[in-house]
């Protein structure tokens, strides 16, 4: 493919020549500083292209092992939490029960006062995560 040359190189070319040097020398060695200087510059935008693609990868293997352990995290906080309520629940049955063999109307749950105590465990928790 032709390419235009800029000047720059063939007044610098002329200027490092000898007076008597035949012009089709000098225009050669402009073409040949010039294809020189355009692979200098695609080198430099490989190094640079290079350098943000591993600063790319670090960051998002870091993100990537960070939402993992997140994710881990998450599981567990959530698998405790089903089993303090299922513990909850089942105290809260066991109650009813004793209350009911000792003959005393079963006064049910209070619901708010539950909810209250899962959403306090649930909150301590997520602390101890976030430590």
């Amino acid at each position: 493919p032709k390419t235009s040359i800029p000047c720059r190189y063939s007044q610098t070319i002329q200027k490092l020549s000898q007076p008597n040097e035949p012009s089709y020398i000098v225009s050669t060695e402009t073409k040949v500083c010039h294809a020189l200087h355009q692979i200098e510059i695609k080198e430099q935008q490989l190094r640079v292209l290079k350098r943000n693609q591993q600063s790319m990868t670090e960051f998002l293997t870091k993100t990537l092992k960070d939402e993992r352990r997140l994710g881990a995290d998450t599981e567990k906080l959530l698998l405790d939490s089903i089993k303090s309520m299922g513990d909850e629940m089942a105290g809260i049955i066991l109650r009813g029960e004793r209350e009911s063999e000792k003959g005393a109307p079963f006064q049910g749950v209070n619901v708010s006062t539950c909810l209250e105590s899962i959403a306090s465990n649930l909150s301590n928790r997520k602390e101890k995560i976030k430590e």
